[in-house]
């Protein structure tokens, strides 16, 4: 085909080329044959001259070539002399075929140096540039470039289903294999807690196995829910700032905060599962690096203290063993933004050296991947796992920076409750690493009936001891016999015999304690004490330095709260929905007494009863008190101030939540911890609406 087009092409150039200036016309002619010597035959007419050598149309009796410019345009001069005509005029004068035994593509480009058009093999980079200049590709077939050449093959035996590609990469084990369509940016990693965004769609490629020219971003996952932070929860000070310690009842984590009434920045200390694809569902950088699964549960019934070297200690309960769990900071209060905590303690930035991107609850550091980045690490370790143990847990620092514990313990036979006591344990230095450097003292009580009797109904509570079965109808843990012939079916047990039902072994009840809302502070003088409220005897319990216990000599207890000063022990608590101010001596009896608040409210039309909790107490050097509670029959957050002079405290006034539009529910887990020029308040907030802002604590500066 193209002998035939180089002929036609050199024909016409012979035609068309003459060396000489306009002559006179002869004749009309077809062939060089037609004309008479010292004429050429020109585009149908004979002419004065001597025509051109081509190379391959007339090579005798024409004249030879010199420089590329003596040939006619889109020639070239040979060495020989003879003009080599044009190879094409366009892409369409060269080889463009598509098949499976012989595919080529060529195109028409000129020469630079000497103007010569001629077909030249096509070079390609994508499987797209191929199927681009096939003129025509048959069914079956898929232009690939391979080898920088288009070529035209059927790796897979025919056209792929679809929602599949075909693979045709060489030497890939998938090769001739209809394969899942990644679809765009499908093959594109982005890390765990990313999403992919596609800012540009490429194409299949054949011969790499993969796409080609997708524009691939990725995005941070919406970060999850913050979840309720803090219905329980605990407060302290550090320079100029507050830490909380809060139960996150959402997840089941020990979280802790360190911020003012600004905000509070959050991290989880405890509780959190490993991060993998199923668990991560959110942005790494949000809460919980983006881990929605739940965790151990852990965290309940958290009580916090800073040393002055800024380390913090938190005890709190496991709620999975219900055991005693004590952990202490390893960074003091918290590396500054930005900055992780490593295991030594020490406060280092993260690099940017890692080949690849970091998992979330990972950092970067010097070319790997440290695990646990956190602003703060915690060395944890269970304090106590004797019983089920870890409610109302309270905990203080005396003079020395050694750390005081109170806690609530229940202990369960297979029936129901056996005893409940209080706990106590001090340790040995400022810097606890392990259980052994704790002592203990517990105060075991019977409970008595009134308390056994309501979590005592349920059926083989708390399951049954080893190799025994809870079964009939007075639900009793009995040891299997073998004597039932034949054999008991499922959903039976044999006993004495007979087959009798097996029943469920019912959860435990709640927790049954004698004391109740545990307080521990230390004095200006780092004496440590302690307070609960006795329930069994429903008045407060005081626990003095020298570890003699005081019934104090009053009734009611709940919500206590305690500072102390000199010979003066002030307690606020709640009695039959009042609240109640105490002024105790080391005896445990009363000095002053006061009800600050009966709940009683006159309003335009009508006068309500308001039920009241949730006490908490801050005592200024100069003697100052004041005492928050919540109204929780409005949900507000209520103060009241007695001065060093003054007999009594003033008129409760609300300090958080009478405001429209609703800001939610105040005064929850009211609790207080002074810093040199005043004092912390963390309130729980509960926000009904799913919007913000989150359920969780609240700081005010007082």
């Amino acid at each position: 085909m193209r002998t035939l087009r180089l002929l036609c092409i050199g024909l016409a150039l012979v035609l068309s080329s003459c060396d000489c200036d306009e002559t006179t016309i002869s004749r009309q002619c077809v062939a060089q044959a037609d004309c008479p010597a010292g004429q050429f035959c020109d585009e149908g007419l004979c002419r004065e001259g001597q025509p051109t050598c081509i190379k391959g149309v007339i090579e005798e009796n024409c004249k030879r070539c010199a420089e590329h410019s003596d040939c006619p345009d889109g020639s070239r001069c040979s060495r020989s002399g003879l003009c080599l005509p044009p190879q094409c005029d366009t892409d369409a004068d060269c080889t463009n075929q598509c098949a499976e035994d012989s595919s080529a593509i060529e195109t028409c480009q000129v020469e630079a140096e000497t103007g010569w058009r001629q077909c030249v093999a096509f070079a390609c980079d994508t499987d797209e540039q191929c199927r681009d200049a096939f003129v025509e590709i048959p069914d079956g077939l898929s232009a690939a470039c391979v080898a920088r050449g288009c070529r035209c093959r059927n790796p897979c035996g025919g056209t792929c289903a679809q929602g599949t590609v075909c693979c045709g990469e060489d030497g890939n084990e998938q090769f001739g294999q209809c394969i899942d369509d990644p679809g765009p940016c499908g093959d594109q990693e982005c890390g765990l807690g990313f999403d992919t965004e596609v800012a540009g769609e490429g194409v299949w490629s054949l011969s790499r196995c993969a796409r080609d020219g997708d524009d691939c971003n990725c995005i941070e996952k919406p970060f999850i829910a913050q979840g309720v932070t803090g219905i329980q929860s605990d407060v302290a000070a550090s320079g100029d700032q507050a830490i909380v310690a809060a139960y996150n009842s959402t997840y089941g984590d020990l979280w802790v905060g360190r911020g003012s009434e600004d905000g509070i920045s959050w991290q989880w200390v405890d509780g959190l599962p490993l991060a993998d694809e199923e668990t991560v569902t959110g942005g790494p950088s949000g809460p919980r690096f983006g881990i929605s699964a739940p965790g151990a549960d852990t965290g309940r019934f958290p009580s916090i203290t800073v040393a002055s070297s800024g380390t913090v200690h938190i005890v709190y309960q496991n709620v999975d063993d219900r055991s005693l769990v004590y952990a202490r900071s390893l960074c003091g209060a918290g590396c500054d933004m930005g900055q992780i905590c490593t295991d030594i303690g020490r406060c280092v930035e993260p690099t940017q050296d890692c080949a690849q991107g970091c998992a979330p609850g990972f950092a970067c550091l010097q070319g790997s991947c440290a695990e646990d980045a956190r602003p703060n690490k915690y060395l944890i370790f269970e304090l106590d796992g004797r019983g089920d143990l870890g409610y109302h847990n309270a905990i203080t620092l005396d003079r020395n920076g050694i750390p005081s514990i109170l806690t609530a313990v229940h202990r369960f036979d297979n029936q129901g409750i056996d005893s409940a006591e209080w706990r106590r344990y001090t340790g040995s230095n400022d810097l606890p690493n392990g259980p052994e450097d704790f002592g203990f003292m517990d105060g075991s009580l019977m409970l008595d009936t009134r308390l056994i009797t309501p979590l005592s109904v349920w059926p083989c509570e708390g399951g049954c001891p080893e190799d025994q079965v809870c079964v009939g109808e007075t639900a009793q843990c009995v040891v299997e016999t073998d004597d039932c012939n034949p054999g008991c079916g499922e959903g039976s047990a044999c006993f004495a015999g007979q087959c009798v039902t097996e029943v469920p072994a019912a959860p435990r009840g709640g927790e049954a304690v004698i004391n109740a809302f545990n307080s521990m502070v230390t004095d200006d003088q780092g004496r440590v004490f302690g307070v609960w409220y006795d329930t069994r005897n429903n008045r407060p319990v005081l626990l003095e330095p020298n570890g003699r216990v005081i019934d104090v000599q009053t009734t009611g207890g709940q919500f206590v709260a305690l500072q102390a000063q000199g010979a003066d022990r002030h307690l606020a608590f709640v009695r039959d929905e009042e609240v109640i101010y105490v002024r105790a001596l080391p005896d445990g009896t009363i000095a002053a007494q006061q009800v600050v608040d009966n709940g009683a409210r006159q309003l335009e039309n009508r006068s309500e009863v308001h039920v009241l909790a949730d006490t908490a107490l801050d005592l200024a050097p100069d003697g100052t008190l004041t005492l928050y509670w919540q109204d929780a029959s409005d949900h507000t957050l209520r103060f009241a101030v007695k001065g060093p002079g003054d007999e009594a405290f003033s008129e409760g006034r609300v300090l958080a939540g009478a405001v429209q539009p609703y800001e939610g529910s105040f005064g929850f887990s009211n609790r207080t911890a002074r810093h040199a020029s005043g004092h912390w308040l963390s309130s729980f907030r509960f926000h009904l609406p799913d919007e913000a802002p989150e359920s969780e604590v609240v700081i005010f500066a007082r």
